[in-house]
C-alpha cells in the first residue's frame, strides 16, 4: 500500500493496524520568508565578524537566494547528494588541518563550517523539520558570531535576529 506523504503511522497494539499521527510535513511560503531572513541576518553576522570573508561566504549567499530557484529537492538525487556530503566533510577535514597546523581560532572555523552545513540544508529537501534545523543551525551561527565580535553592527543584528526568531517559528 503507498501511504500519503504528510503523515506518518504508527502501528497500535490492537490487532496490528496503523493509525494516522498527524505531523505537519510541508512549509509554507511565510515560512521559508522568515527562515531566510533568518539566515540572512546569521550570515551578515558572519561576514562582520570575521577577519576576513572567504568563499564560503559568498557561495552562502548565493546559494541561500538562488535554492528556491534551482529546484525542490536538488539532493533527492544520489549523485548530487554523495556531492555536497564530500565537499561538506572536505572542508571539514580542511579545517581540522587549518585547526591544527596554521593555528587558526577554533570559533571561526566553526562559524565557517556552519555557513557550509546551512548551505548543505539549503539544498535538500524544504521539508517543516529542515526549516527547524536550519532555524537551529543559524542560531548557533548566531551566537558564534556574537561571541567573536564586539562590533555594534553585529549587535543590532542580533536584535533583528530576536525580533525575527519567534515570527519564524510561529510561522513554521
Amino acid at each position: 500500500r503507498i501511504r500519503p506523504s504528510g503523515h506518518r503511522y504508527i502501528k497500535t497494539a490492537n490487532a496490528g493496524k496503523w493509525c494516522v499521527l498527524s505531523i505537519k510535513n510541508t512549509t509554507t511560503k511565510w515560512s521559508q520568508i522568515t527562515t531566510r531572513l533568518l539566515l540572512t541576518t546569521s550570515g551578515l553576522a558572519h561576514l562582520n565578524a570575521a577577519d576576513h570573508p572567504s568563499i564560503v561566504v559568498y557561495g552562502f549567499f548565493t546559494l541561500l537566494y538562488l535554492s528556491p530557484f534551482i529546484g525542490q529537492n536538488v539532493l533527492a538525487k544520489k549523485s548530487w547528494l554523495l556531492t555536497v556530503n564530500a565537499l561538506t566533510l572536505g572542508y571539514l577535514l580542511f579545517g581540522l588541518g587549518q585547526l591544527f597546523i596554521i593555528k587558526v581560532g577554533p570559533l571561526s572555523l566553526a562559524s565557517s563550517f556552519l555557513l557550509v552545513l546551512l548551505t548543505n540544508k539549503l539544498l535538500g529537501p524544504n521539508t517543516a523539520r529542515d526549516q527547524l534545523q536550519l532555524v537551529l543551525l543559524s542560531l548557533l551561527q548566531m551566537v558564534i558570531a556574537t561571541a567573536l565580535s564586539s562590533d555594534l553592527s553585529v549587535g543590532v543584528l542580533l536584535l533583528a535576529y530576536a525580533l525575527i526568531l519567534p515570527w519564524t517559528l510561529v510561522t513554521l
